[in-house]
Parts: structure tokens; sequence; C-alpha cells
């Protein structure tokens, strides 16, 4: 028993460790390309943090997926299944694209 919580700390503790990481990658980045490029200021630790969340919000992948049934592929992210739940009308109300494709012409004609 100790030892899985030992295990489970230790994998919780790597798992923040490499979110640390991959912030402060994405606030090196900003700092070193867009201060110079567009006159922003340079951002700190915590500001990345928050833009990296706020963006993976935007994105709609938190993470979260939920199951419709036991198949693996039939699982939907959370923006997926909010965007299903909360869509006006039908499949067929709605806009519509279609996507045509365009045949070279041979020239031996």
């Amino acid at each position: 028993m100790k030892k899985d919580l030992f295990k489970h700390l230790l994998m919780g503790a790597g798992g923040i460790a490499v979110m640390a990481g991959l912030v402060w990658v994405v606030m090196l980045l900003w700092n070193a390309i867009l201060p110079e490029l567009t006159g922003w200021n340079e951002i700190g630790f915590w500001q990345c943090a928050g833009l990296c969340v706020m963006f993976r919000l935007m994105t709609g992948h938190i993470g979260i997926s939920y199951r419709n049934g036991r198949k693996r592929r039939n699982r939907r992210h959370l923006h997926e299944t909010l965007r299903h739940r909360y869509s006006a009308g039908n499949d067929k109300a709605g806009l519509e694209v279609k996507v045509f494709s365009v045949e070279k012409a041979d020239g031996n004609d």
C-alpha cells in the first residue's frame, strides 16, 4: 500500500514537472519572439500558464473525453458533446459546405 502511494505521488510530481517545463518553454519562446516582432511586453511564468490554459479551453481540447457505448472509437471530446447537445435544429439545418474537385484536362483531345 505504501509503495502504491509513493508511486502515485511520484507520478503526480512528475506530471506537474512536465507541465511546468512545457509552460516554461512556451514562456521562453514568447519572450524571445513576440516582444521584438510586435512590441508586446514580456510575460512571466504565471501569465504564460494562464495563456496556455486559456488557449486549451478555447480550442475545446481540455483532455476530457466522453464515451458513447463501450467502444473507444466512439469517444468524443467535450466540445463535440456540447456542440451536439446545444445545436440548433437537426443536422440537416445549418451551414452546408460542398467541396468540388477539379480534374486536370488532358492535352490529348
